[in-house]
């Protein structure tokens, strides 16, 4: 069902505007109603432009076919050790899966003239990035994705024929998550994967799209600092510090509620 747009709202996105607004359910973790499932997304720099359009037409679209919510990260704002963007989806697991599957389209559709190392730590040329599927986890939810001795990677890859594979812990605190294989494949596989992000609230920890403070030696606890007071205003004053370093050290109910507060607030 689509999303009637509101003239007195925002724009859905831009380079640089604030483009979440809709409004989530609180407290719910229900993996099959939850509403503010957090989908970080990379996207090759040169197919971010595709994605968002012009004024921000395309990017609005795919809100509205979907009624997830998106917001793309700044020219700037690649995640380090990448030339990749990131697109940030918030919605239901259906929502968050048709919004992945029509950016995955794009993606598919724009491959980069001159490719680029994976960003998986290999130093390795990614010829077939737009045959892939890249997002981004919490190191606190990596495990969850790999399962006790690899487990549900191996579930994936029998259940769904996609291979799956995360990256290694380093100073950063998210990691990517690299889904390979044909669409059907990796469809599938997403599909399974969104189910484990939506049941876990951990998932969410990080939302900001701020990482060219990382680039120059920053971290995420810093980035999430800026992000915040970039927005406070808008935000009615909520404060975002504990989302950053420290957001290690709260419990699934903080989280949540940090979480939940963010997707409440237009940014």
């Amino acid at each position: 069902m689509e999303m009637q747009s509101d003239s007195r709202k925002r724009p859905l996105d831009s380079d640089g505007d604030d483009g979440i607004t809709k409004r989530s359910n609180q407290g719910n973790l229900d993996p099959q109603t939850r509403d503010d499932v957090h989908l970080k997304m990379l996207v090759p720099s040169c197919a971010a432009g595709a994605v968002i359009g012009k004024g921000g037409e395309t990017i609005g679209k795919l809100q509205r076919d979907s009624t997830a919510k998106m917001k793309m990260s700044k020219n700037q704002d690649t995640f380090p050790g990448t030339s990749e963007r990131v697109c940030l989806i918030v919605g239901t697991v259906s929502a968050c899966q048709k919004a992945h599957e029509d950016v995955a389209q794009i993606i598919y559709d724009k491959p980069d003239p001159q490719p680029k190392p994976s960003g998986d730590g290999d130093g390795k040329i990614n010829y077939q990035r737009h045959h892939q599927t890249k997002f981004l986890v919490p190191n606190a939810s990596a495990g969850v994705i790999i399962g006790k001795g690899g487990a549900y990677i191996k579930e994936l890859k029998e259940s769904s024929g996609a291979h799956v594979n995360v990256s290694h812990k380093g100073e950063n605190p998210e990691r990517i998550v690299t889904v390979s294989g044909d669409s059907s494949e990796i469809r599938a596989a997403m599909g399974m994967l969104l189910e484990k992000l939506a049941a876990d609230p951990q998932s969410s920890l990080y939302p900001s799209l701020n990482y060219a403070n990382m680039h120059s030696g920053g971290n995420m606890a810093s980035a999430s600092s800026s992000f915040s007071s970039l927005n406070n205003s808008s935000m009615g004053g909520m404060n975002m510090g504990g989302m950053g370093g420290g957001g290690s050290n709260m419990t699934p109910h903080q989280v949540q509620q940090a979480a939940q507060s963010l997707s409440n607030s237009e940014y």
